[in-house]
């Protein structure tokens, strides 16, 4: 079942400044520090789609890969908007 949630990424952010600061730390010592500031007020909802039907018996990895993938994006597709909240917060 794909699942997704709505405004997710409008919830917690990461902070572009000093991007390529924490790109050269990661790259030193592999520890994903990020700067983020978040907990912003904002709805999220998650989507459950349908069942992604396949034939176990004739279906590889790859291809329930692939139905997977299209399935989520699908439901990311026909239920987000390019909306971006902490745009209109911050102002």
């Amino acid at each position: 079942m794909p699942v997704f949630t709505v405004n997710i990424r409008e919830a917690f952010r990461s902070l572009g400044l000093f991007r390529s600061c924490f790109r050269w730390l990661y790259q030193k010592t592999r520890l994903p520090l990020v700067p983020l500031y978040g907990g912003l007020p904002v709805k999220l909802r998650t989507v459950v789609g349908r069942p992604i039907e396949y034939d176990p018996d004739n279906c590889t990895p790859e291809q329930l890969r692939d139905l997977c993938r299209d399935a989520i994006q699908g439901a990311a597709n026909s239920n987000s908007t390019q909306f971006s909240f902490s745009l209109i917060f911050f102002q």
